[in-house]
């Protein structure tokens, strides 16, 4: 027990390294003090997330969702009633319902997705901003679109989402209870609300009736990187 114990921290140890590394971060020197340290992440949670964005109905064909304060919501319902206070003719809403991580430090929480992408985290090469002991300052470096745990040149803004909140992680749907048929309510995807219909309904994006969407890139990750609990 001793020995697989040094093992998975050794691992730990290198993991981190080569996160920092990426960053041109110096290697950690272990102590006492840092492990204490009260911004080192608590939990790292695979989550959905429900991303809501407007434009007008013209703008159909080059649909680009932007991302604002209160755009961002916890739960297919949240996400409704954002829409249904913004309602007026000739606007036009998205709804993305995507993977993401809510990451809890000492002292604050943070909600991480990627907007405007079939296939989000294909790009990243490691999920290294969840590894435990990286502190918050280095896992929000990691989360820049210009980091170099990102594969590819990616735009400065609404593409790679770091939003703190102060939801803990359980106010959130968690990854595994996820759906798969596109018309239940926790299945990822790209939504768009049907503009002849009374209230708030919402619809797959694509002609094939699918969402259109490709989690494996995700999956591939959690598998690389199982979710970090304190």
């Amino acid at each position: 027990l001793k020995l697989r114990a040094i093992t998975s921290e050794c691992c730990a140890d290198n993991s981190r390294n080569a996160a920092r590394h990426h960053l041109g971060i110096p290697r950690a020197i272990k102590s006492e003090h840092r492990a204490r340290s009260p911004r080192n992440p608590h939990s790292a949670t695979p989550i959905l997330l429900f991303h809501v964005s407007s434009g007008r109905n013209a703008w159909h064909s080059t649909w680009i969702a932007r991302y604002q304060k209160g755009t961002l919501q916890s739960s297919r319902e949240e996400a409704e009633k954002f829409v249904s206070r913004r309602l007026k003719q000739g606007t036009a809403f998205r709804m993305l319902v995507t993977p993401g991580w809510h990451l809890q430090f000492d002292r604050k929480a943070y909600l991480v997705c990627e907007i405007n992408t079939k296939t989000p985290f294909s790009r990243l090469r490691v999920a290294s901003f969840a590894v435990p002991g990286i502190t918050e300052k280095e896992a929000l470096a990691m989360l820049s679109p210009r980091s170099e745990l990102w594969r590819g040149a990616a735009p400065q803004h609404d593409s790679v989402i770091a939003q703190e909140t102060k939801a803990a992680a359980t106010a959130f749907t968690p990854w595994t209870e996820r759906t798969t048929h596109p018309y239940q309510k926790r299945t990822p995807g790209r939504y768009k609300r049907e503009s002849d219909t009374a209230g708030i309904h919402f619809v797959p994006v694509g002609a094939s009736g699918q969402p259109e969407y490709d989690v494996s890139a995700f999956e591939a990750v959690l598998t690389a990187h199982p979710p970090v609990h304190n």
